[in-house]
């Protein structure tokens, strides 16, 4: 039983981080600034976070998720945005036809599989026979799913 427990919470892993991988490069290939921003977590997200830790904020809890709404909207959103532009327009200065890439590979440090988890990741993909990574440096685990942050750059 104990196996059939790690092979499947392993399996998840796995499978959560394929699935951002192949999102990712779906969105890039066709230039969906909708498709790529669905892959940020939401306000919704994060607030079910500060409710989940909500002992940290106490009786301001309230004050602490207006706040942050007002960062999410004036900060937060128009970087997620920015960095989708800022990626495409670096990846057509290196030769990428974003049309052709195909996913190679996703990595994360092993053990991240907790519900709520950090950890930077690299998805690998091809793009004219040349391989390309975009790493993201704070991936976020939330609720099983692996969610982007703004921190990504592309390298060769």
């Amino acid at each position: 039983m104990v196996t059939i427990t790690a092979f499947e919470m392993r399996h998840s892993a796995v499978d959560a981080k394929e699935k951002i991988g192949l999102q990712v490069v779906t969105a890039l290939q066709r230039t969906s600034a909708h498709e790529f921003s669905a892959l940020f977590p939401t306000l919704a997200d994060f607030h079910a976070l500060m409710l989940r830790n909500s002992e940290l904020y106490g009786v301001n809890l309230t004050e602490a998720a207006r706040e942050f709404e007002k960062e999410f909207e004036s900060v937060l959103f128009p970087e997620f945005k920015n960095s989708f532009e800022r990626i495409l327009s670096e990846g057509r200065r290196a030769g990428i036809d974003w049309r052709t890439i195909r996913l190679v590979s996703v990595e994360v440090p092993e053990g991240v599989n907790a519900e709520y988890a950090s950890a930077p990741m690299t998805i690998t993909f091809m793009s004219k026979e040349k391989a390309f990574h975009l790493k993201v440096e704070k991936a976020l685990m939330m609720n099983g799913e692996w969610k982007l942050s703004q921190y990504i750059s592309l390298e060769k």
